[in-house]
C-alpha cells in the first residue's frame, strides 16, 4: 500500500509539473516568433521563404480586367520613315512536343521531329506612337 501511495505521489508531482510547461509553452504560443529584425537572431538563421512564396513575389502585379486596347492593323500604327517599309514577314513560333523528358527548362529530347501540339504562339509588336517614345500597348501581328 505505500509503495502505491508513493506512485501516486510521484504520479501527482509529474502532473504537476507537466501542467506548468503546458501553461508556459501557451503563454509562448501568443508571442511573436523571433527574426532577425525583432530579436539578436542572426539574419543567416531568418526563415526562408518558400518556392511558392518566392514565385509569387516575382509575379507581376496587375489588376483584373483591366488592360490596355490593341490597334487594329500595326502597319496603320508603324511610324513613317522615308524610304522603309513595314516588315510583311515575321517568324512563326510553333509549340512542339519533344517528349515527355524535356520541359520548359530544357531535359531530353525523345522524339524526333518533334510534332505539332497547338497553334502558333501569338506574335506581339509594340505600338508606337507619335513621337516613338511614349509608352504604348502590344498589338498581334498576323
Amino acid at each position: 500500500m505505500l509503495a502505491q501511495t508513493a506512485q501516486i505521489e510521484a504520479q501527482s508531482a509529474r502532473i504537476e509539473e507537466l501542467t506548468q510547461r503546458v501553461a508556459e509553452l501557451e503563454a509562448k504560443l501568443g508571442q511573436p516568433t523571433k527574426t532577425p529584425v525583432n530579436s539578436s537572431l542572426p539574419p543567416s538563421q531568418a526563415r526562408k521563404p518558400s518556392r511558392a512564396e518566392r514565385r509569387a513575389a516575382k509575379q507581376r502585379k496587375g489588376r483584373p480586367g483591366v488592360s490596355r486596347a490593341l490597334a487594329p492593323s500595326p502597319a496603320a500604327s508603324f511610324p513613317m520613315i522615308p524610304e522603309v517599309t513595314f516588315p510583311t514577314v515575321y517568324n512563326t513560333y510553333q509549340l512542339l512536343n519533344f517528349g515527355p523528358l524535356f520541359n520548359s527548362l530544357g531535359g531530353v529530347l525523345t522524339i524526333q521531329p518533334p510534332p505539332l501540339i497547338g497553334p502558333n504562339y501569338v506574335i506581339l509588336l509594340p505600338k508606337t506612337a507619335c513621337d516613338s517614345v511614349t509608352s504604348v500597348p502590344l498589338e498581334r501581328l498576323g
